[in-house]
């Protein structure tokens, strides 16, 4: 066996770390190549720049982008600039030494094609943290940004055929709807004189010219209707009041009005009340309005059956109470109330889902309900019928009590019922008083500003108000009435545009009916039958 000196460990030692050492260059030299490889088959540009922003690597995709890019300015090799490009991800990330990123426009210096890049500047960094250059990754986003760029223009070239099919529904309603009330005056006018020849003494010549003239008349009629079948009502929004009101009166007006609405209808209505006289601050208009809707609905569904109506107080707090209204519909069918899953409504029943109806009222007594901060419980029994409740928090009024004043200076009554009709066109005006002669005490407001003077001044009986008028419209003149009178006689809605949808609307506005134009001589009987009363 040999014994080595130390000398010659020494010199062994050196050679086997020198071995090592080509070792581990040759397998991080591999590592290197390897790596490079894998870089290559990535289509995105990969680039290594020093911090003078010259090239020192690229992968395959970034030289056969520029197969002279390496020593050169990365901004001249690719963007054809003299100096370095400020909106470059890289660029920052050099002045900033953090990760950026960013998507930048680059045009081929050797022709006119701009491709759009998603660029991203990494900082490289040595042992003691000082940038020592950026690695760079571009990927061609051209074909996103150009399907984004369609994408926007298609949707502002939507939202432009939009706003102006929006605005060519709303001239084409406003016109029909117009046209509607232009025609409706004067062919109430000929309806209304075709009515009073025909009970006149005519011969067999002038009977015949009558007979065209009422052939003639239904057909305008009927153009008229569908005139206004092509026109839209459109609602606003509602807003709600803060002032004193008597609960208990709203309550014994409705229950008399649809006491009797049920006895017309052979149906069996029941009103019970269980709340005292305390005045409450609220919406009393607005209040009345909901359960007006919902009243009708029961009626609706019911032709010889029971409705019940109920009020009573739930809560009785110092300065406020909660009142509950339920409504009973006795009747063997399912109920048709609409179902609504948002806030102010509970549904005891899912199926009702499947018979869910549109109707205007019922909507906006949602609105109502839900501006009120309320809730609906709707129950179904399909031998019993459907129950609505309606819950709703009042605060109690701590001062005096709803003033109750009236003109010291009534008009003078007559034997006559007295009734006030708002119409602004003159021949309008002689249709009425040719209809109506001399049965009736009339008085005439010649537009909505007047009628609501009239109202308080002559103590009408019953009230006819034109919807379209100059300076008050009738929903005008109608809210001005209904907020200071104290408990106000029927008023009739009367519009050439009495479509499906407005009569939903009218009646659910507060609307005690609705006359529409043209009418006959048989439907404004009718009205006056139906509710014109004494005081």
């Amino acid at each position: 066996m040999t014994t080595l000196s130390m000398e010659q460990l020494k010199e062994e030692l050196t050679k086997a770390n020198q071995r090592i050492e080509q070792l581990e260059i040759q397998l991080k030299d591999n590592e290197q190549e390897k790596i490079k490889e894998i870089l290559d088959l990535i289509p995105d540009m990969i680039l290594i720049v020093d911090t003078d922003m010259k090239v020192r690597w690229a992968n395959r995709s970034a030289l056969e982008k520029r197969k002279d890019a390496l020593g050169q300015h990365c901004y001249k090799a690719y963007r054809g600039l003299n100096s370095p490009c400020t909106d470059c991800p890289c660029a920052i990330a050099l002045q900033t030494g953090e990760k950026v990123s960013g998507v930048i426009a680059l045009q081929d210096p050797d022709s006119d094609t701009v491709t759009h890049w998603e660029n991203f500047g990494i900082p490289l960094v040595d042992h003691r943290g000082e940038v020592t250059g950026i690695l760079e990754i571009s990927r061609d986003v051209t074909a996103l940004v150009e399907y984004n760029q369609k994408i926007h223009e298609y949707t502002e070239a939507l939202e432009l055929t939009r706003k102006e099919l929006e605005s060519s529904n709303s001239v084409k309603t406003e016109f029909l709807g117009n046209l509607a009330q232009d025609l409706a005056v004067p062919v109430n006018s000929v309806v209304g004189m075709v009515q009073m020849l025909e009970g006149s003494s005519l011969d067999n010549r002038q009977q015949e010219y009558l007979d065209v003239l009422g052939q003639s008349t239904d057909k305008i009629k009927s153009i008229t209707q569908n005139i206004e079948d092509m026109s839209r009502l459109e609602t606003g929004k509602i807003s709600l009041k803060h002032e004193p009101f008597h609960l208990n009166q709203i309550f014994e007006e409705l229950s008399a009005i649809y006491g009797k609405k049920a006895k017309a209808k052979d149906i069996i209505f029941e009103s019970t009340s269980a709340v005292d006289q305390q005045v409450y601050m609220g919406d009393g208009r607005r209040l009345r309005q909901a359960l007006l809707n919902l009243l009708n609905h029961a009626m609706k569904q019911n032709e010889n059956g029971r409705v019940k109506f109920s009020m009573k107080r739930i809560e009785n707090g110092y300065d406020y109470g909660v009142i509950s209204f339920t409504i009973e519909d006795g009747s063997q069918q399912r109920s048709s109330m609409p179902v609504h899953f948002d806030h102010g409504l509970v549904l005891e029943n899912q199926l009702e889902k499947h018979y869910a109806t549109a109707e205007i009222g019922i909507a906006i007594t949602y609105q109502i309900i839900d501006l009120m901060n309320g809730d609906i419980i709707v129950q179904q029994d399909n031998t019993a019928g459907s129950t609505i409740s309606v819950q709703l928090r009042f605060d109690k009024q701590m001062t005096k009590a709803v003033e109750t004043t009236t003109d010291p200076q009534p008009a003078k009554r007559t034997s006559k019922l007295r009734i006030l009709i708002a119409e602004d066109e003159i021949v309008g005006r002689v249709t009425y008083k040719l209809m109506l002669r001399d049965r009736y005490d009339i008085v005439f407001a010649k537009n909505g500003e007047e009628a609501v003077q009239l109202y308080f001044d002559v103590e009408p009986d019953l009230v006819l108000l034109d919807v379209m008028m100059p300076i008050l419209n009738g929903f005008e003149a109608f809210d001005a009435i209904d907020s200071k009178a104290i408990s106000r006689v029927p008023i009739i809605a009367v519009s050439s545009r009495v479509i499906s949808t407005e009569k939903e609307y009218l009646t659910s506005y507060g609307f005690d009916d609705y006359l529409a134009k043209p009418f006959e001589n048989k439907d404004l009987e009718r009205i006056i039958h139906t509710h014109g009363k004494k005081r």
